[in-house]
């Protein structure tokens, strides 16, 4: 039997019918690239201050926090000493007329009150401020860094400010901390008042210890300043008007004595301060 053939129409195939091809994902273009930058740029710049601030008040709530722990240490000092201050070289009298009571004390200077350890060449003859024959004297510790040596302070790292970004941050003194020799300074002016080193006999609102304000470079915080009255209280001083900055002297060397340091201790008695 012939077998029969049958024969399958073709159908041409409609053009959507056709297979598209495969396409893989698209990259970045430049231009994408660049506006991506631009867009990062832009919130940097933006959330950068805000950033900066926040790192600041962080440092600021730190140095408080030093600066309390040398005020409990001032507190547990005098409780030890009848109520007598660490001894401080500048700001001491030069003569006496009573044991609690000082005249004509060694002129305060910006470069002098900051200082935790004297080398030669800070230290005044006891005839007065005059440095010109002192090369001699030992070094030795004063003002607050007598609360190291006393034990009260053990750690010299609560001296130093974490905002401070003048010559004298703590990595520069490491090694002398450790050898006990040569000029130490730290980041905390210190003063003991004229009128007694006595804390009962000082008005209580006068300021002992302050941020650094041996010259403008010193102003750890640019608006303000943590400083600790003769009560031991803490406070915040706001610069507002900018009074206290520019009462600082310019950077200059600690061996020129720095100017006068005055006017920035009158200005935080004097001024409103915020707790």
């Amino acid at each position: 039997m012939a077998q029969i053939r049958r024969h399958h129409p073709v159908y041409a195939q409609h053009p959507s019918a056709v297979a598209a091809p495969a396409v893989g994902p698209r990259g970045f273009s430049l231009i994408d690239l660049l506006v991506s930058i631009a867009v990062l740029v832009v919130l940097i710049s933006l959330l950068a201050p805000g950033l900066q601030q926040a790192h600041e008040r962080a440092r600021r709530v730190k140095c408080a926090a030093h600066m309390r722990q040398v005020s409990y240490a001032i507190q547990m000092f005098a409780d030890d000493h009848r109520g007598k201050l660490p001894e401080a070289v500048f700001g001491r009298s030069t003569t006496k007329t009573t044991p609690r009571q000082r005249t004509n004390p060694t002129p305060l200077t910006a470069g002098d009150t900051i200082h935790l350890r004297l080398g030669p060449a800070e230290q005044p003859p006891s005839g007065g401020p005059d440095r010109a024959h002192a090369t001699s004297a030992p070094d030795r510790w004063d003002g607050l860094g007598v609360l190291h040596v006393s034990q009260y302070v053990t750690n010299p790292g609560v001296f130093y400010c974490p905002s401070h970004h003048g010559q004298h941050p703590h990595q520069a003194y490491v090694d002398r901390w450790v050898n006990q020799k040569g000029r130490i300074t730290g980041n905390f002016q210190y003063r003991v008042p004229a009128e007694s080193s006595y804390i009962a006999e000082i008005q209580p609102t006068t300021t002992i210890i302050a941020d650094g304000m041996q010259t403008k470079l010193d102003y750890n915080h640019v608006v303000g300043n943590n400083y600790v009255q003769a009560d031991l209280s803490l406070a915040w001083f706001s610069d507002d008007d900018g009074s206290l900055y520019r009462s600082l002297p310019e950077p200059v060397s600690l061996s020129s004595g720095g100017g006068r340091n005055t006017s920035p201790w009158d200005i935080l008695d004097e001024r409103k301060h915020d707790r």
